[in-house]
């Protein structure tokens, strides 16, 4: 378990940081770059999504009041 979390934070990491320092990637490459984004991505959201639903959550409940 711990291993997986460190392997997707790891991996969204360097995905991260090829995006932001503009690395040249081959247009070949760039499909898997993005896919690996978008998979790290989705499993940081769902590792999280508890913590981020109830901010949601309360974000509604300040509007309401």
């Amino acid at each position: 378990m711990v291993r997986t979390q460190l392997e997707t934070m790891l991996s969204f990491a360097v995905v991260v940081y090829l995006v932001t320092h503009g690395v040249s990637v081959p247009a070949d490459g760039q499909g898997d770059l993005v896919n690996g984004f978008c998979c790290a991505t989705r499993a940081w959201l769902e590792a999280r999504r508890v913590a981020i639903g109830s901010l949601l959550g309360s974000f509604g409940d300040l509007a309401g009041a």
